[in-house]
């Protein structure tokens, strides 16, 4: 399986051990070795320029893709479900783990996800919720038996019998079914409270000492902060009935799989104390309560100090690592319009955006018109800025795409316009505009990124053509590299691939013992014996070698990894430039060794291209190889043909400052790490310009040579 390197680097991986069917072997202890363990490699480099990207998973069909997403989401809430657990070997089943590897720790442990439940309800069922928290009914456990309180029963495990301080009264198992009665029971006034009624006695109000030191030790966050003190300790519980109220926990929610385990009277828990009868309507009626408790998730994050702000020291910025999972929820031509008393979810969405509330909006109408207007004054300030911000992610430099807001009396509308202030209807709009209008209307902007974010993308590109496929990896590839954020794509489409960015690539390959093995640089794809390094993308993908091509551009078969990496990106700096350049290179993994040797390599090649277009380096193996192409028929270029001047390797193109300055030689020696030279093949775009005459001379000499080839 994967090994990761015992010599620390920037890098950022995801380690899985007994995640469904990923490392199903681990043990489950920290001896467990990396050969048992499954990495996916997210980020190649850690440097600001060098974090974000795309990781693109690719494999046939029931290999894992969607499950190694769902790695990746729980990695943030540590959080399994009876489906994660893997099944291979052993009897008793071992917790997944799931974890991230930064560096191999060189510069410590960074933040701590800590998943928050935000409950929104009427005061009496948000503390329902509360109470029934997988914590409160450990601390209520850890209070009975310090306190015995409940002396009429036996905690946990119970064996029947009396016990000697039960005073003479039975003693019954306590269990779970038995704690969410209890804290029903003495919730259940306020909840039922109906204004409309006659009590007598205190029954609509919280009576149990138990509720306010539950309360105390669980230190819910709540945004109005007098209510629940007050509905607790005041005993007028019934009179906040009507209220809403929204409160942050730490805890873990209460077990709905538990509730319809009960309904439907399955549960393996002993009878309850309390539900004598055997009928569920008692339980039917808590699940009722809770049901009105609107219950969501937020991410929050506490500081590891053992980092002591190396990372920051070196990098510069603060490294982040929330997982988002991203489901289109298609924006349509009516979402854009709306009555100022019926917003709809998108309007609202917008408002958040822009900083507005409901309640800001309610009054805007309420009072006189100049006050409207200069609310919609300001917002369109703010949208122009959020403008900018859309026609960045589709990265427009000429004709943009304009937005605003008008406030009218009768309705609500957003406005885009194009160009020359052209407005436009987006129900009419490419397919390609609308996926990244809804991706960053439900997404981009209704969370707060920061640079290491990950956003997941199941199923990329299923209704979209391949055309626009190839158009949104660009884009997406190109916004994640300017915001640090790291865009993971399950696909099987083929235009997700970019034969120039092929180190995106994730192979999720099954192995006999029915597990999956990930394979994150492409020279490791088919193995040391294997020189066409397209075959296994194109087999993961179900879909022939022409799917990959243009009809355009000449395939170049080069010797390895650094050769297709900067090759490559100094093509596309010269693209850019304007230059034609219809080349794409593609690496075959070595020229052959004693147990392959060139002619095994020739023949593969010959397979792939009937007259290939080869380029390799002037050492001996390069030379040996050219002659036996050339006894073939087949006539490679070498570096030393192109540049003399004792220049034999790929690495020998740059100026030695350059070199130097780029990381490329390091005291001498010639840095070769896939991992760094990947990252250089999108820095070298950038930078082309600043590189040195005579770099560039050297590059665009070996071009302007394949060329004319």
């Amino acid at each position: 399986m994967a090994k990761e390197t015992i010599a620390p680097r920037d890098h950022r991986t995801l380690v899985i051990k007994n995640y469904r069917n990923f490392a199903p072997f681990c043990a489950g202890t920290k001896d467990d070795s990396d050969d048992l363990k499954e990495f996916l490699e997210l980020n190649r480099g850690l440097s600001e320029d060098e974090l974000g990207g795309l990781v693109v998973l690719i494999s046939a069909n029931n290999c894992g893709k969607t499950n190694l997403l769902n790695a990746l989401e729980k990695y943030n809430s540590q959080e399994f479900t009876e489906d994660d657990f893997t099944d291979f070997t052993y009897a008793k089943k071992i917790q997944p783990s799931i974890g991230m590897n930064v560096a191999n720790g060189q510069y410590g442990n960074f933040r701590k996800a800590k998943r928050i439940t935000v409950y929104k309800g009427a005061p009496a069922k948000v503390l329902l919720a509360l109470a029934l928290e997988s914590r409160s009914y450990s601390y209520f456990l850890d209070t009975t038996n310090k306190t015995k309180q409940e002396r009429n029963y036996l905690i946990e495990e119970g064996s029947g019998k009396e016990s000697p301080e039960s005073d003479g009264r039975p003693v019954y198992e306590f269990t779970k079914l038995n704690f969410i009665d209890k804290m029903y029971s003495v919730l259940q006034g306020p909840i039922t409270y109906n204004p409309n009624r006659v009590y007598h006695g205190n029954n609509q109000n919280i009576t149990d000492p138990f509720i306010l030191q539950l309360y105390d030790y669980l230190k819910p966050v709540c945004d109005r902060s007098d209510i629940l003190p007050d509905c607790l300790k005041n005993h007028n519980s019934s009179s906040f009935w009507n209220q809403q109220i929204e409160v942050k926990s730490t805890g873990k929610p209460f077990d709905e799989y538990l509730f319809k385990s009960l309904l439907a009277k399955s549960t393996p828990e002993s009878e309850s104390v309390y539900l004598r009868n055997k009928d569920n309507s008692r339980v039917q009626e808590i699940y009722n309560a809770l049901a009105e408790v609107t219950v969501s998730y937020e991410t929050e994050y506490e500081k590891d100090l053992t980092s002591n702000g190396r990372f920051l020291e070196k990098f510069g910025y603060e490294l982040n690592d929330e997982v988002h999972r991203y489901t289109r929820n298609k924006i349509r031509q009516k979402d854009l319009v709306c009555k100022p008393n019926q917003l709809n979810t998108f309007i609202l969405n917008l408002f958040t955006t822009l900083g507005y509330d409901k309640a800001a909006i309610d009054n805007a109408y309420a009072g006189a018109g100049n006050l409207r207007h200069k609310v919609e004054r300001e917002m369109n300030r703010a949208l122009e800025k959020l403008s900018d911000e859309l026609n960045d992610l589709l990265n427009i430099n000429e004709k943009k795409y304009s937005l605003q807001i008008e406030l009218e009396r009768e309705n609500i509308e957003l406005i885009i316009t194009y160009g020359d202030e052209v407005p436009l209807n987006l129900d009419r709009q490419s397919e390609g505009f609308t996926w990244l209008f809804d991706l960053f209307f439900n997404l981009i902007k209704l969370k707060k990124f920061s640079p290491g974010d990950i956003i997941l993308l199941d199923e990329f590109g299923n209704s979209l053509s391949f055309a626009t496929i190839g158009e949104l990896t660009k884009k997406l590839r190109e916004y994640a590299k300017k915001n640090g954020l790291t865009f993971v794509l399950a696909t099987q489409n083929p235009m997700a691939i970019d034969s120039i960015h092929l180190d995106e690539v994730r192979l999720l390959v099954p192995r006999d013992d029915g597990s999956t093995h990930i394979i994150n640089d492409f020279d490791q794809f088919g193995g040391e014996r294997n020189h066409d390094i397209m075959k296994p993308i194109l087999s993961g993908l179900t879909v022939s070698r022409n799917f990959m091509r243009s009809e355009n551009r000449v395939t170049v078969f080069v010797e390895g990894a650094t050769d297709y990496f900067y090759l490559n990106a100094v093509s596309e700096a010269l693209r850019a430039k304007g230059q034609k350049i219809d080349i794409d290179f593609i690496p075959i993994n070595g020229l052959g060794s004693y147990k392959d040797n060139p002619k095994e390599v020739l023949k593969q090649i010959l397979s792939i291209e009937r007259n290939p277009t080869i380029f390799t380096d002037s050492d001996k193996a390069g030379q040996e190889f050219k002659k036996r192409a050339e006894s073939m028929n087949v006539h490679p270029s070498d570096i030393a043909e192109i540049l003399g001047d004792g220049k034999k390797e790929i690495e020998d193109a740059f100026s030695q400052s350059d070199a130097e300055k780029l990381g490329i030689r390091v005291n001498g020696e010639v840095n070769k790490k896939f991992d760094h030279a990947a990252c250089l093949s999108y820095k070298i775009p950038k930078i082309y310009d600043s590189l040195d005459d005579e770099t560039q001379s050297n590059f665009e000499k070996i071009i302007d040579y394949i060329c004319s080839q």
